[in-house]
């Protein structure tokens, strides 16, 4: 499914996907596409699978703490260890055997979601001093995982660094997207087909 920009769009996108399968059991939901670099170890086609999703723009205070999801009692989501490992396991081996050869090295750590473009240093760096450990920002992950995890599902954001969300991140993010969109099935591809090795 196409998900589309933003964090109502995502939601949208995964609640039809849950829904959609009747009386079929979805053992897992994932969730792919770029990422802004928070993180100067992070480079453009590295690939990031988040052990932990922010919501950035969440604030209820004062009624919950910052960034606490309400529904939920939480302030970060993070999928099972068990299918991050299979995750970047199966990509790591898909690289060494030539079955996908654009992507670079894969990483984990904090994604921040938030429904904004991030394109000038000082946010950037506004928001990392929020967020200690920060690798990278977007503007759907959080909000799928918030959807899964409410209905049980189990799910995994793989993401692609497409530019590092400073003042040159629109040019590059756009330079990006016009080679990235040839190879972001592949990426899908190899996961699916060693869906049998999963846990």
């Amino acid at each position: 499914a196409w998900s589309g920009w933003g964090k109502v769009s995502a939601a949208r996108a995964t609640t039809r996907l849950i829904t959609k399968p009747v009386n079929k059991k979805i053992d897992l939901l994932i969730f792919t596409g770029v990422a802004g670099s928070a993180n100067p170890f992070l480079n453009q086609w590295d690939v990031l699978i988040p052990d932990k999703l922010i919501q950035h723009d969440m604030d209820a205070r004062p009624l919950f703490d910052k960034y606490e999801i309400p529904a939920l009692k939480k302030t970060h989501l993070s999928p099972s260890d068990m299918w991050i490992d299979w995750a970047k396991s199966t990509i790591e081996i898909s690289i060494l055997n030539n079955k996908i050869s654009r992507f670079n090295k894969i990483h984990t750590g904090m994604i921040a979601t938030g429904d904004q473009f991030i394109s000038n240093n000082s946010t950037l760096k506004e928001l990392s001093n929020s967020l200690p450990g920060l690798s990278a920002i977007e503007m759907e992950g959080a909000a799928f995982a918030q959807v899964a995890s409410q209905e049980k599902i189990s799910w995994l954001v793989v993401r692609v660094i497409s530019d590092n969300a400073d003042d040159l991140a629109a040019q590059n993010f756009n330079q990006f997207l016009s080679e990235y969109k040839f190879e972001s099935n592949n990426l899908l591809k190899v996961l699916i087909e060693n869906y049998e090795n999963a846990p």
